[in-house]
């Protein structure tokens, strides 16, 4: 756990029988700003960038709920993405959240580096011409989809999070 800290950029203290790990990591990061691809006119005009906690914490804004549930889970043996499932206990479908779970652990690849790497990975009919998930940049679309019991996926390192299942009158809003 130690040498996972570390790579992962904290500070570990050893002493004796012991170790510390201290988070002392400061990412440069690009603030929270208007989403390039789905402007609005009336709205919020918060979009979501590419650090996973910040992401997660804009959407706990909107759901101050103690009933939403954040899971993580890692993708890729080499980049060690880290990779957070949110959804609504009580409300969401507790075999959809086991099969998102799965999907994800599933996925065995040494680097998630792109976004298609993860949705060739969770879509169950390949050759569908409707999508089974849709990618958003906008936490009050993400909040609504969970209240209806929908899951989200936030993936570390990009601007967009999935919510599954994608269904036909999604695509008509």
């Amino acid at each position: 756990k130690i040498i996972e800290s570390i790579l992962d950029g904290c500070f570990a203290l050893v002493c004796e029988e012991q170790g510390y790990i201290f988070d002392t990591r400061n990412y440069s990061r690009r603030s929270i700003d208007e989403p390039a691809n789905e402007s609005v006119v009336i709205g919020p005009r918060e979009g979501f960038i590419e650090a996973r906690t910040t992401n997660i914490s804009l959407l706990r804004r909107r759901l101050q709920s103690p009933k939403l549930k954040v899971l993580d889970e890692t993708i890729g043996t080499e980049t060690k993405t880290t990779v957070s499932i949110l959804y609504m206990d009580g409300t969401a479908n507790p075999e959809l959240v086991k099969d998102v779970v799965e999907r994800i652990k599933s996925i065995d690849i040494p680097a998630l580096i792109s976004i298609t790497d993860f949705e060739e990975h969770m879509v169950e009919r390949k050759y569908s011409i409707f999508p089974q998930l849709i990618s958003t940049e906008k936490p009050d679309k993400v909040a609504a989809n969970i209240i209806e019991g929908k899951v989200a996926v936030v993936i570390d390192g990009f601007p967009m999070v999935y919510v599954m299942p994608a269904v036909f009158a999604m695509f008509m809003q």
